[in-house]
C-alpha cells in the first residue's frame, strides 16, 4: 500500500502552481517583447536621424541664402525663402522621427515619476514640430509673416519639450542604464526652459529687448534639444545591445 503524505501533496501542488505561473509570466513577457511596435534600436535610430538630418539641412539651406541672418531670423523664416519647401519637409520629417523616438522611449522599462509623462510630453513636442513644418511662414515683400499654425506648433514644441526632458531625467536617475544621461538631459531641460521663455517673451515680439537675437536664441534651444535626443539615443542603443545578449 502506498501512503501519501498530505503535506507533501499540498507542497507539491503549490510548487506546480508556482511553476505554471512562472511559465505563463515568461510567455506573456516574451509575447509583449515580440509584439513591440517600436523597439529601443528603432527609437534610437529615429532620434539620431532627426538630429543629424535637421542640422545638415538647416546649415545647407542657410548657406544657400546669404541674405538670411542666423542671428536675427528664426529658423522657420527659411520656409518663406525660395526653395522653402526643403525646410517644410525637413521640419515635418524631423518631427515625425522625434515622435517615433518618443514612443520608443515610452516603451522602455523606466520606472518612477516621469517615466511615462516625460516621453509622452516629448511626443507632444514632436507633434508641435510637425505642425510648425506643415504651416510654414509666408513671404510678404522683403519680410516674412509667421502663420497661426506655425506659431501654434512652435509654441507647443518649445514650451512642452523642456518639461519632457526634465521629467525624463528624473526617471533616468533611477535607471542603471540611463543614469549616465540623467544629468545632461536635466541640464538641457532646465536651460531650454529658460531660453524658451526668454524667446517667447523678449525675443519674438518686435518691440522685445532681444528681438535682434531671436534667431540665435532659438538655435541654442534647438542645439541643446538635439544634443539631449542624441544622448538619450545612445542609452537606448545600450539597452538594445544588452537585451540582444543571451542570458
Amino acid at each position: 500500500m502506498i501512503i501519501y503524505n498530505r503535506q507533501d501533496c499540498v507542497g507539491g501542488s503549490a510548487a506546480l502552481r508556482s511553476a505554471q505561473r512562472k511559465v505563463r509570466g515568461s510567455g506573456l513577457a516574451a509575447d509583449r517583447q515580440g509584439h513591440t511596435l517600436i523597439d529601443e534600436k528603432l527609437a534610437a535610430r529615429a532620434g539620431i536621424f532627426s538630429a543629424v538630418m535637421f542640422t545638415i539641412i538647416l546649415v545647407g539651406q542657410s548657406m544657400m541664402h546669404p541674405e538670411y541672418s542666423q542671428v536675427s531670423e528664426l529658423i522657420g523664416a527659411l520656409g518663406s525663402y525660395s526653395n522653402g519647401w526643403i525646410q517644410v519637409v525637413s521640419t515635418a520629417v524631423t518631427g515625425a522621427a522625434m515622435f517615433v523616438f518618443a514612443l520608443g522611449l515610452c516603451m522602455t522599462p523606466l520606472k518612477g515619476f516621469g517615466s511615462r509623462a516625460g516621453p509622452v510630453l516629448l511626443a507632444v513636442a514632436a507633434v508641435g514640430v510637425i505642425l510648425s513644418g506643415l504651416f510654414p511662414s509666408q513671404r510678404i515683400s522683403s519680410d516674412y509673416a509667421i502663420t497661426p499654425g506655425h506659431a501654434a506648433g512652435a509654441m507647443i514644441a518649445f514650451l512642452v519639450q523642456p518639461a519632457g526632458l526634465i521629467l525624463c531625467s528624473l526617471a533616468f536617475f533611477r535607471s542603471a542604464v540611463f543614469r549616465k544621461a540623467a544629468l545632461k538631459v536635466l541640464s538641457a531641460g532646465l536651460v531650454t526652459a529658460a531660453l524658451s521663455i526668454t524667446l517667447i517673451l523678449y525675443a519674438v515680439p518686435e518691440d522685445g529687448s532681444l528681438h535682434a537675437y531671436q534667431g540665435l536664441i532659438q538655435r541654442l534651444i534647438v542645439l541643446l534639444w538635439l544634443m539631449a535626443v542624441i544622448c538619450i539615443s545612445g542609452r537606448l542603443l545600450d539597452v538594445s545591445r544588452r537585451s540582444a545578449v543571451p542570458a
